[in-house]
């Protein structure tokens, strides 16, 4: 169930998580809901309703936009309420809406408030919130797709990987972007200098690449982190901490194109193993 106001991008997700599970061979039909529910109840009529469903059958996804304009019929909220019954626990179905729970009266009658509240605890386990939710930021249709369709890449370059999890953000400027991957890390000065590239990996999903020039103590260089607002818990290192000493900051340029294309938006999830919290990882760097 994807919630929210007109022009947040409910449809635009639905569509690219869509998008994703085609590319991986699964069937998916995306349709408005007060066409479906128009197409349902003729085939009522035409006491043709349960061939209807079970041609929806082959379809993994079922995608209704807007169930919002559904109106409080009697006869349009049957059909819609024997589409749901029917795909209970054979396949799935993502919802778009612009209405709060509370306001789906409007939808189902008094006699479908059962699946309302079946749809209201399944919803329940999928809600994000929290302080600075909105700060996070959106995921555009690439992120969603490349998130759900995980295309494993194996690099081939001399390059250090570096895990942004906690620091990153959708709505990051590229600035940010590039800032926070960056430094400050500890590293192995050696392993690190023998680094042609640095990828940017959030989720296990490569962000962006950079061309390292060179290595730097932590907190020597200008950082853009300094004049943001995401700043609440950073501090720009003390250089004469024993400990910050440990850690260092590159500075570089994005790569070439052609290495940027080759990488951006795959996966590299499994070159990590289950339980590895270290944000580091060095690849094919000369022995």
């Amino acid at each position: 169930l994807l919630f929210g106001a007109s022009g947040l991008g409910k449809t635009h997700l639905g569509a690219a998580i869509g998008h994703a599970l085609v590319a991986q061979s699964k069937r998916v039909k995306f349709i408005s809901s007060t066409a479906l529910v128009q197409q349902l109840q003729k085939a009522k009529e035409a006491l043709e309703l349960e061939g209807a469903l079970k041609k929806l059958d082959k379809y993994k996804l079922l995608i209704l936009d807007d169930i919002g304009y559904v109106k409080k019929n009697d006869n349009e909220s049957q059909v819609l309420f024997e589409l749901i019954a029917h795909r209970y626990e054979r396949n799935s179905i993502l919802i778009t809406t612009n209405q709060a729970f509370s306001e789906w009266d409007s939808i189902f009658g008094d006699n479908m408030m059962m699946m309302k509240w079946e749809l209201t605890t399944a919803a329940s386990f999928n809600k994000q919130k929290g302080f600075k939710s909105a700060v996070f930021g959106r995921m555009s249709v690439e992120q969603v797709k490349s998130t759900y369709s995980k295309q494993k890449v194996n690099i081939t370059e001399p390059s250090i990987i570096i895990r942004i999890n906690k620091a990153f953000r959708y709505s990051m400027t590229p600035m940010e972007l590039y800032d926070y991957t960056r430094g400050h890390w500890v590293i192995n000065p050696d392993n690190a200098k023998s680094a042609k590239y640095a990828f940017s990996v959030y989720e296990g999903i490569i962000q962006e690449v950079y061309e390292i020039a060179s290595w730097f103590k932590a907190g020597t260089t200008y950082s853009v982190r300094e004049n943001t607002a995401h700043t609440d818990k950073w501090r720009k290192p003390d250089v004469s901490d024993p400990i910050v000493n440990k850690r260092y900051e590159f500075v570089g340029n994005l790569a070439p194109k052609e290495v940027r294309e080759k990488y951006i938006l795959k996966s590299v999830e499994h070159l990590f193993n289950k339980g590895n919290s270290n944000p580091i990882m060095y690849l094919n760097l000369e022995s």
